[in-house]
């Protein structure tokens, strides 16, 4: 598909996909429900429209929910669709109570609402952010960006005669550095939840700070009240509130 000079997903080859599946457009009307996806999905309809079953696969119980599109598909069970913002798609999303997946890898920007990140993660869904979860495409285009600064000044100043072959030979090890910088923000997100879990005051009075001098705005972030976190079990600041 990505070697066509234009496709969609209805050039891909059916013959690779398990047995009842399918590729079907999001406006179909009548989408045939195959025995396999009615046992997956616990459902009885031997047809759906396109929406209908979006919302269904949204929730279907699975270990991973990888989302790598564009849109907000889940919000929080105590948010109005109107609160999103995303309108093109309050027929497909779902609330974050009603997710089946184990883990979220949230490779779209803002698939997720803040607050439904938080709901999920309390209710034992593991999930980052989308900053988290898509850094790497942005730390490759700063380290691609910052090279090509340096090479093109070395150029004019006749330092060196071509800086393409040099910036092309860096590639993989700019592959190296951003993947290192991925693993490290991870575990310092977990270092954090380990020490958040076991003294969660520290963390709360650093955003207090933040917050009294400007620096960091709770509605905004959707950063719960102090006296919120303080009320969960645990008092527990969940990961996706970490970063912020």
């Amino acid at each position: 598909m990505f070697d066509l000079p234009g496709s969609s997903w209805n050039d891909y080859d059916r013959t690779l996909i398990s047995e009842g599946g399918g590729v079907y457009f999001r406006s179909d009307k009548d989408i045939p429900i195959s025995p396999e996806l009615k046992k997956w999905l616990g459902i009885r309809y031997k047809s759906l429209d396109g929406e209908s079953l979006i919302r269904y696969l949204l929730a279907a119980p699975v270990e991973l929910l990888w989302l790598g599109g564009i849109g907000t598909y889940i919000k929080a069970s105590t948010e109005k669709h109107e609160e999103v913002g995303d309108r093109s798609n309050d027929n497909v999303r779902v609330d974050a109570t009603n997710l089946g997946a184990i883990v979220v890898g949230e490779g779209a920007n803002l698939g997720f609402t803040q607050k439904a990140r938080i709901e999920y993660n309390l209710l034992g869904g593991r999930i980052n952010t989308d900053a988290v979860d898509n850094s790497a495409g942005v730390d490759t285009s700063d380290h691609e960006v910052n090279l090509k600064i340096l090479l093109m000044g070395l150029q004019k100043k006749n330092i060196i005669a071509d800086y393409q072959p040099l910036f092309i030979s860096m590639t993989g090890e700019v592959c190296r550095q951003v993947l290192a910088n991925n693993y490290a923000q991870s575990l310092c997100l977990s270092l954090d939840q380990f020490r958040s879990a076991d003294n969660s005051a520290v963390f709360l009075q650093v955003a207090e700070r933040l917050e009294a001098v400007g620096f960091f705005d709770r509605a905004v972030e959707s950063f719960p009240q102090t006296k919120a976190i303080l009320s969960r079990p645990g008092q527990i600041i969940t990961r996706p509130s970490l970063p912020y």
